[in-house]
């Protein structure tokens, strides 16, 4: 049996979260192990937990928060997954300073790159 990835979901909406949830949930190799509402909670998370992604929402800038590139730093293993509310853009940022846009992935493209290795990252 194949090992799921566990990813912490970090959104202020619980309506969000949970919808989320039941997707990724739904798939044969994700679990949704933890769902933080803000960064404070989810750097408690992240010590407590082996989880490989943490998929949030994309801030209406349209950019990665500062404080994920440190994240990145202390936990080189961490990818984290931003989506825009109306999900048209997507960013993905890990292993210290890379970050892809992705925009026009449909939901099975999404869960897919959530499903793979580091290694088969899309470069960027």
């Amino acid at each position: 049996m194949v090992a799921k990835k566990q990813v912490i979901l970090l959104n202020d909406s619980r309506l969000m979260r949970e919808m989320l949830s039941r997707v990724l949930n739904k798939s044969k190799g994700l679990q949704v192990i933890r769902q933080v509402e803000n960064e404070q909670e989810l750097e408690q998370a992240i010590q407590d937990t082996a989880a490989e992604w943490v998929l949030m929402t994309l801030p209406a800038d349209g950019n990665v928060p500062n404080w994920i590139i440190e994240l990145n730093h202390l936990h080189p293993n961490l990818r984290f997954l931003a989506i825009s509310i109306d999900g048209s853009h997507i960013k993905m940022s890990w292993l210290e300073s890379k970050q892809r846009d992705l925009d026009g992935v449909s939901l099975g493209e999404l869960l897919q790159l959530l499903e793979s290795e580091p290694q088969q990252q899309p470069t960027g």
